[in-house]
């Protein structure tokens, strides 16, 4: 339960309702985390095709504008058992990709990049989450995207 929908596909990869209606026709989603329950950081990376490359932009161009929206709105994420308060930073918008921050606030330091990138007809989601972040959603939507056929 999201309280404020509008920023969902900001916080997360490949949410149905965000891809509602934009002719999405396949989707590879992966975690990959460490295997300590409570773990320090994982990875969410996600590769939608589209029917056509134009397709595949549109879709990026509506989510930049959706994620810019999103800048300093927080939103209260409940999962039944808890509940987190997630507040979105600024975009940074490189073309083909635009990528977000958003970081708790109810925690010390655990944040969340995500980055969005089109390249010919697939939109790759990386999702990077822990106490500190290096680029490291940025580094796995590029080698993703270097793969694309």
């Amino acid at each position: 339960d999201v309280s404020d929908t509008k920023c969902l596909g900001a916080l997360y990869n490949a949410e149905e309702t965000i891809y509602d209606g934009s002719g999405w026709t396949d989707v590879a989603d992966q975690v990959v985390t460490e295997p300590e329950y409570d773990s320090g950081s994982w990875v969410e990376q996600t590769a939608v095709r589209f029917p056509s490359p134009q397709r595949a932009k549109e879709f990026l161009e509506k989510s930049k504008t959706r994620w810019t929206d999103c800048i300093g709105t927080a939103i209260t994420v409940d999962s039944g058992s808890d509940q987190f308060r997630w507040r979105f930073e600024g975009v940074t918008i490189d073309g083909a990709s635009v990528a977000q921050t958003a970081r708790q606030d109810d925690d010390t330091g655990w944040a969340c990049r995500h980055v969005l990138r089109a390249v010919s007809d697939v939109v790759v989601e990386v999702a990077a989450c822990g106490m500190e972040l290096h680029g490291e959603a940025a580094e796995i939507a590029e080698k993703i995207a270097a793969n694309v056929e």
